[in-house]
């Protein structure tokens, strides 16, 4: 199928969005910020009773901790994005985590982690997430936050939501399907900046009518060999999902991002391919870790293009 040639419009982005700290204030103003951590634990605590200036979403009012909030968001004073959102249930665990076995699901966005963002950080698809507990509620806040700042700066309006089913769970960090975006657990373990490059990048799918694509098997295992730096680029992003399980785990990790015995269809690929080089220019800010995951993914995706036509 020939994609859809259409250019997103990425608008401004604003100074809440591009310059922000994590550090907590009393949330008076841009300048006195109080952290994401603090602005639920406050809500949870039920001590929060008026609209407080949240570091990297702007003025923010208490959440109920039910699933509703109210939140302007980093860059919703342009108008309503026009985003919906759903939190589905969450329970259960994550199934396959093969991500070429999903069997359709584009927008895959690579194993990664990051826990230093306010110590958010954890594994798996559950009720709470890791260490830090975040509810389905507290994901939702951070959804609308991040969806309703990407929506203004694509220039388009998309609904993005939790899992509603175990079906839907992914290993992905998020996952544009049926014309939605669906996030995965990796996705809270991102900063505010790359959560935003996340959504970016599977608005852009559904943007240019990127189509879920079938998979082929290959009559022998292909191993990539990517160079001493993509090697560690993906050598970090499995160390910090999967060092905590000890090494055996850790490298059977790192063996299945480079030995592959089945491929997508091409045009799955040139998809990628597209999107990583669109996102990688879209002139968001990103941190360099995030950044090291970009490179490596639009490696991949380029170096099994022509294993996938081959086989086609």
């Amino acid at each position: 199928m020939e994609n859809k040639k259409e250019e997103p419009k990425l608008r401004e982005i604003k100074a809440t969005t591009a310059s922000r700290s994590y550090t907590t204030g009393a949330g008076t103003g841009p300048n006195d910020c109080m952290s994401q951590e603090m602005y639920f634990r406050l809500c949870d605590m039920g001590a929060l009773k008026t609209e407080v200036y949240v570091c990297g979403w702007g003025w923010t009012a208490p959440y109920s901790g039910s699933g509703s909030s109210s939140s302007s968001g980093s860059s919703s004073s342009s108008g309503s994005s026009g985003w919906s959102s759903s939190s589905g249930s969450s329970s259960g665990s994550s199934g396959d985590s093969d991500w070429i076995g999903t069997g359709g699901n584009f927008g895959w966005e690579g194993w990664s982690g990051w826990s230093g963002w306010n110590d958010f950080s954890g594994s798996g698809w559950s009720d709470t997430f890791g260490s830090s507990g975040l509810s389905d509620s507290q994901k939702m806040v951070i959804i609308e936050n991040v969806a309703t700042n990407t929506c203004n700066l694509f220039g388009r309006n998309y609904n993005v939501r939790l899992p509603a089913s175990f079906d839907e769970a992914c290993s992905a960090n998020a996952q544009a399907l049926n014309g939605e975006v669906i996030v995965g657990s990796s996705f809270f373990d991102y900063n505010f900046d790359d959560q935003t490059s996340i959504l970016w990048h599977e608005f852009y799918h559904l943007s240019n009518e990127h189509n879920a694509i079938n998979q082929v098997r290959l009559p022998r295992e292909f191993i990539l060999q990517p160079d001493n730096e993509l090697m560690e680029c993906l050598r970090k992003q499995m160390e910090r999902k999967y060092s905590e399980f000890g090494s055996a785990i850790l490298e059977d990790a790192i063996r299945d991002e480079l030995v592959f015995r089945t491929v997508h269809e091409p045009q799955w690929y040139r998809n990628e391919i597209e999107t990583y080089k669109a996102e990688i220019q879209n002139g968001l800010p990103k941190a360099s870790r995030y950044k090291c995951e970009l490179r490596w993914n639009l490696w991949k995706n380029e170096k099994l293009l022509p294993i996938a036509e081959k086989y086609d």
